[in-house]
């Protein structure tokens, strides 16, 4: 997914119909990848489901399937905040708000990351 969401940036302002087809194609690819992610969602570790957010929120593909998985990874990731890195909550949250998650939905993430970066830090 992160070598392909590298196309789209350098692709970003496709102007012949073999660009046009090649981002066609990479958008195809992450509505595939989203689909597969949700579908197989608990045969994911948690450094890898952040890493296929972090790809398809880079590409900036946005649409009601990437957008669902980002938002079923964020409540998950909510409900399990304190088994997870902090770079993978972080990488959720991000990625999630660049997929234009809704913030309803984004706050107790934000609010359970908070929680758990003071709980881990050294006092």
């Amino acid at each position: 997914c992160w070598a392909v969401s590298r196309m789209c940036v350098s692709n970003n302002h496709a102007s012949t119909s073999t660009e046009n087809i090649a981002s066609m194609a990479v958008s195809a690819f992450f509505e595939a990848a989203a689909r597969e992610a949700m579908h197989r969602i608990d045969n994911f570790e948690w450094k890898d489901l952040s890493s296929v957010l972090v790809a398809i929120g880079h590409s900036r593909h946005r649409s009601s399937t990437t957008q669902s998985l980002a938002t079923q990874v964020v409540f998950r990731a909510t409900d399990s905040c304190h088994k997870l890195t902090t770079q993978v909550m972080l990488n959720v949250a991000l990625s999630a708000t660049r997929l234009s998650v809704q913030h309803d939905v984004l706050r107790p993430l934000v609010i359970q990351v908070g929680g758990c970066i003071a709980f881990r830090a050294p006092r």
